[in-house]
């Protein structure tokens, strides 16, 4: 999740380089239903965003995932 359209195309376009399948999302509600309808293996998200920022999409991705195993579980994660 990145709400800067040209740095979240730019991630992806690298991502595609070395065979990874990345989705897009601009905004803390669109990476929430993504991550439901697509169940990916790593979410990135941005931690500095107006409004839903990283932070509290990490949160809810975690409230979602109780009850789930381990393995089909998001595991959020941040970097400085």
């Amino acid at each position: 999740m990145e709400d800067n359209a040209d740095g979240a195309l730019t991630t992806a376009q690298l991502m595609r380089l070395y065979g990874y399948e990345p989705s897009v999302a601009l905004d803390g509600p669109a990476a929430l239903r993504q991550v439901q309808d697509e169940q990916p293996d790593v979410v990135l998200l941005d931690i500095g965003l107006p409004g839903m920022n990283g932070y509290e999409v990490a949160q809810q991705l975690r409230e979602q995932s109780r009850g789930r195993s381990r393995s089909s579980s998001p595991s959020p994660g941040t970097a400085g």
